[in-house]
């Protein structure tokens, strides 16, 4: 789990600093959040500004990268692993922002005290042959139609096979048809957005909406058929139960990764495409909406749009001077401070209660956090101590950590098996029921022995009352039927 968490931070931590350090190249004349002149962009108290900003990005990366490291010393708690990772992300993109805020407001102060205005103030330009031809732009919708058909089919296949794999995967099927119906819904937004004009020149616009609008559908419908085989591809590696199972698994994973990579590069091509265009043109137009940008975020009231386009990363924020977008803008926030102290509530209590078997009248329970699980002595058909568990191939329902693993997973020659095991803490009770199997064991090697003595003693005391009944347990190596 910690080598997962560690890669995930190096991804986070090299995408933030490209995100920040692409920020100073100059985009339609807009350089770290700013609108210059055209001449002023090699100004030299600009570039020694950029420059500060450059070495205090790095900094603030190679800070975080160190402050990563302590993360592979949490050993035993895996929630503290997990708590550690989410305060470090939100402190690096805290700081992150915070960087640019500081050196959007220096910059400001070299603009105002220079007068470097560039064009008007509060205009909005409209070039009414390219809004005309705007639907023309984008690529056909209908190219989502496979990756909709696709995802639904594994909808459905994941619900006939629940039984055998859990409902967690219909579950992971459903989140995965969530997306592609995200996607759709960016794609339909950049389609539909608000044209630009660059230039006197109509066919200038036209070329760079075009050129705007072209590559954002191609990207989500991309994107898109990217989800929809990474969904097919992680069920299918749940339902085969060999390692082949697991690779699937994995390279669904990679796909994913893939698909952000292509919106990052999506995003530079398109910028780096515009402005080639752009500057190639003699009848340039510019509008100064720096005032609105000042404080890292948009905020312009007189704007109806409730989304506009970052000035620097990407994707979309909200205009925080629209009331719609303000409302938007702190619920989003709002679910996702939840949603994250959620999950570090919920997986803490795997922490702080563990899970432990009890024999009472009988009845076998092991209690865990939303995992438990109780059967009849006369369920047991055996009982047996091993020293090795079982190759798990996937996760189906469960909770697997560096330290322990509850739930249901599938294992190599058991199929979809309930387990509650402490890692590296052998030996393991194998408890064999009527229709499956069940392992677990304690923090300790003495505590699994109890719980073999407690089921030995329990059998004996219901075989007293069935003599017919026959039941083997295995110590040793050594089978001992009753």
């Amino acid at each position: 789990m910690i080598f997962i968490f560690l890669f995930s931070g190096l991804i986070i931590l090299f995408t933030m600093y490209f995100i920040n350090l692409s920020a100073t190249k100059p985009n339609n004349n807009v350089v770290i959040g700013v609108t210059l002149p055209y001449m002023q962009l090699k100004d030299e108290k600009v570039l020694e500004i950029i420059n500060r900003f450059k070495k205090e990005n790095k900094y603030l990366m190679l800070a975080s990268a160190v402050l990563i490291i302590p993360m592979i010393f949490i050993k035993k708690c895996d929630s503290f692993i997990i708590i550690y990772f989410f305060i470090w992300t939100f402190s690096l993109i805290g700081l992150s922002d915070l960087l640019i805020k500081k050196y959007i407001k220096i910059l400001m102060g070299v603009k105002r005290s220079n007068n470097w205005y560039v064009g008007e103030k509060n205009i909005i330009r409209i070039d009414t042959k390219v809004t005309n031809l705007k639907d023309n732009m984008p690529i056909s919708i209908l190219w989502f139609i496979p990756s909709v058909v696709l995802s639904i089919l594994y909808v459905i296949r994941a619900f006939f096979k629940r039984e055998s794999i859990g409902n967690i995967t219909v579950y992971i099927a459903l989140i995965g048809l969530l997306v592609i119906l995200i996607f759709m819904f960016l794609y339909n937004k950049y389609s539909n957005m608000r044209t630009n004009v660059y230039s006197n020149n109509t066919e200038v616009n036209m070329l760079c909406n075009r050129i705007y609008k072209k590559k954002w559908s191609l990207c989500w419908i991309v994107v898109s058929t990217c989800n929809s085989i990474t969904l097919a591809l992680i069920i299918e590696g749940i339902i085969v139960e060999t390692s082949l199972g697991f690779i699937l698994c994995i390279i669904g994973m990679w796909l994913t990764i893939f698909s952000v990579i292509i919106i990052i590069c999506t995003s530079i091509n398109i910028k780096e495409s515009i402005n080639k265009v752009v500057y190639a043109s003699e009848d340039r137009l510019f509008t100064d909406t720096d005032e609105y940008w000042e404080e890292g975020y948009y905020c312009n009231p007189h704007d109806n749009r409730i989304m506009v386009e970052k000035r620097i990363g990407v994707g979309m924020c909200f205009n925080l001077g629209n009331k719609k977008g303000r409302i938007l803008n702190y619920v989003g926030n709002i679910f996702v401070v939840i949603l994250v102290v959620g999950i570090c509530l919920y997986l803490l209590r795997f922490d702080i209660s563990g899970f432990k078997m009890n024999i009472n009248n009988n009845v076998i329970k092991i209690e865990a956090p939303s995992y438990e699980i109780e059967f009849n002595i006369n369920d047991v058909e055996g009982v047996e101590l091993i020293n090795e568990m079982p190759k798990a191939t996937i996760k189906t329902n469960g909770i697997g950590g560096s330290h322990y693993s509850i739930g249901y997973f599938k294992l190599e020659g058991y199929g979809n098996t309930p387990i509650y095991i402490y890692r590296n803490s052998s030996p393991y009770l194998k408890i064999k029921l009527k229709d499956t199997y069940v392992f677990i064991n304690g923090e300790k090697p003495d505590i699994t022995k109890e719980y073999y003595g407690e089921i030995k003693e329990a059998i004996k005391r219901w075989t007293t009352f069935d003599s017919s009944s026959s039941f083997y347990l295995q110590y040793n190596n050594k089978e001992i039927y009753i």
